[in-house]
């Protein structure tokens, strides 16, 4: 499959040139880079409302760090969730609503990195890193079903 990415791109580029090509690309990552952006603005917006209202977070987190844990929360699920969307955003979504209730594969993955970091960059106790390890699944449920 990827080998014949690559044919179609060599061709593509023969059929258009090179500055043409060069535009399209850099106007393709751009529109990737702004997705991206506002995937992660949406996410960090549903784990700031989603932490700030849980009684076990909420107040336990240190003063002047929730924006910073809020911002790893937020870039460990995006990423957790960019590592699996290889089916583009339609299987990542079905992937995402099969297995959010069952604390599947996604969640998984994104919280065993994610207790971790917050541990070792924050210090954060085993309490409040399982409450907020128990709220990914609700995160996860509120933004499939805004996509």
């Amino acid at each position: 499959m990827g080998r014949i990415i690559l044919v179609c791109i060599k061709i593509l580029k023969r059929l258009i040139g090179k500055t043409a090509y060069d535009k399209i690309i850099s106007i393709f990552s751009f529109y990737s880079f702004l997705k991206s952006k506002h995937m992660l603005d949406e996410i960090l917006n549903l784990v700031k409302e989603q932490l700030g209202n849980h009684p076990d977070v909420a107040g336990a987190l240190p003063a002047g760090q929730a924006d910073a844990v809020h911002a790893e929360v937020a870039n460990h699920i995006a990423n957790g969730l960019a590592s699996q969307g290889a089916g583009g955003i339609g299987g990542l979504l079905g992937n995402l609503q099969n297995t959010i209730a069952s604390g599947g594969s996604i969640t998984s993955a994104i919280e065993g990195g994610l207790v971790n970091s917050l541990t070792s960059k924050f210090g954060l106790p085993p309490s409040i890193t399982g409450a907020i390890s128990g709220a990914l699944p609700g995160i996860l449920q509120k933004f499939a079903s805004k996509q």
